[in-house]
């Protein structure tokens, strides 16, 4: 079993990649591809936690109770941010909106209401793997033998990567390669945990093979690509052996959830008293004023819907 560690490191990386994934959807013109990197970053950075996480949460639960954790954690704060922004918009039909309370709308063929949601289906799909580990693969995982029961997950996934790629080449339409490779690197989250000393960097090294395959054939500017999930392992696993603890990027970490998904609203705010074509002219202002707007979105949603919604539904379990 995992000898007791301390884990304040994570608040501080939640915070972080909070931020980088709010920072790249501001409008600012990026050289190149540096605002994908930026928030690729911050993605991969959450999923690979997502993995590093789920198997201690869910060996405290059977799998249904495990599973409505994960709802509650995920679902009702996110139906309040939709519920904002449709309200403060005025082209959002019907359909897209029923779609995007699943969070499986781009499957569905509807964008996504809110953008920065578009990595939280790979989430919900990652944990509901990960609730149908029998308890016995759950104990193994935990005394250090993720190696035994990940290795399956990684090859299946590393092969369907491969095929969307190919796909997506083909027919030139948006099969999603991302989804695949981010579901690997959340089991390369668990094993990072539980048996870094052995397998994650032979794990790793078949993910880059993965990585560099899938997204040469899939993506045009796939050196972008490679960077971004690169840089989001580097990223996690450097805040791991720093321990790193800032208490700005601790305080964000503590009301991420919200922040890194309500960017777009913050932005609809703004426009309720400024006129756009005005913040538009002045981004440097609007950046500022978005940023501190969001913080307090957060921050309300944060205090006063997603921790009592928390809970009071947990107790249900």
């Amino acid at each position: 079993m995992e000898q007791n560690k301390n884990f304040n490191w994570i608040s501080s990386l939640r915070g972080i990649g909070a931020f980088l994934v709010f920072f790249s959807h501001l409008p600012i013109i990026f050289p190149n591809d540096l605002g994908f990197v930026i928030g690729r970053i911050g993605v991969v950075i959450f999923l690979m936690m997502s993995g590093y996480l789920a198997v201690s949460s869910r060996f405290k639960y059977t799998k249904k109770e495990y599973l409505f954790n994960r709802f509650v954690r995920m679902y009702p704060v996110y139906w309040v941010l939709l519920i904002i922004i449709t309200l403060l918009s005025s082209d959002i039909s019907l359909v897209r909106f029923l779609t995007n309370i699943t969070l499986f709308s781009k499957f569905m063929g509807q964008p996504e209401i809110i953008g920065a949601s578009w990595m939280m289906p790979i989430q919900v799909l990652f944990f509901v793997i990960i609730a149908f580990f029998s308890k016995k693969s759950i104990s193994m995982i935990l005394e250090g033998n993720a190696n035994l029961i990940i290795n399956k997950y990684i090859y299946c996934w590393g092969v369907i990567a491969i095929i969307l790629a190919i796909l997506r080449m083909i027919f030139q339409k948006p099969f999603p390669v991302a989804l695949a490779l981010l579901i690997i690197i959340a089991f390369l989250g668990v094993i990072y945990r539980y048996d870094k000393t052995r397998n994650f960097i032979k794990y790793l090294i078949l993910f880059e093979i993965i990585l560099l395959i899938s997204v040469s054939i899939a993506y045009s500017n796939s050196s972008s690509y490679f960077i971004a999930y690169n840089l989001g392992i580097v990223f996690f696993i450097i805040a791991d052996y720093k321990n790193i603890n800032f208490t700005l990027a601790n305080k964000l970490g503590d009301i991420s959830f919200t922040f890194f998904l309500g960017g777009d609203i913050s932005a609809k705010i703004i426009y309720l008293f400024i006129e756009r074509d005005y913040m538009m002219n002045n981004i440097v202002i609007f950046c500022i004023l978005q940023f501190v707007v969001n913080i307090l979105l957060a921050f309300i949603v944060t205090k006063y819907i997603e921790k009592p919604l928390h809970k009071n539904l947990i107790r249900l379990i």
